[in-house]
């Protein structure tokens, strides 16, 4: 079963040591540590990612796009999901060998809070 992310794991773009930046205020806690939230995530800087040119045209990424999966099905705080460790989505990053370039789609967090799952 996954396991629910809080503010203290690490979102990565996928590209290391690349990290997105994450708040959260929801009043459900794991530890005195509040979960993550689709919010959360969504439309947040990324710091550190290390794409860059060459080839030309790649674009570090700078900001999440989308949360496409890893919203709980079953446990949300104030109607909105938390977030799992089966978290993917999209950066505003490129690499200019896809054709078209598209979104890099890395959006990661390795391991949730081991105190509490959900589904």
């Amino acid at each position: 079963m996954p396991h629910v992310l809080t503010v203290r794991t690490t979102v990565t773009c996928g590209h290391t040591p690349g990290k997105v930046t994450t708040a959260s205020s929801a009043k459900l806690t794991v530890s005195g540590v509040p979960v993550l939230l689709p919010s959360s995530i969504g439309d947040m800087p990324v710091t550190g990612c290390p794409l860059l040119p060459p080839p030309q045209g790649t674009v570090a990424c700078k900001a999440v796009v989308q949360v496409q999966q890893g919203a709980a099905a079953k446990l949300s705080v104030g109607g909105e999901p938390v977030v799992l460790d089966t978290l993917s989505g999209s950066t505003n990053g490129s690499i200019p060998t896809d054709v078209p370039p598209t979104p890099q789609t890395h959006l990661a967090a390795p391991t949730g809070e081991p105190k509490l799952q959900a589904s």
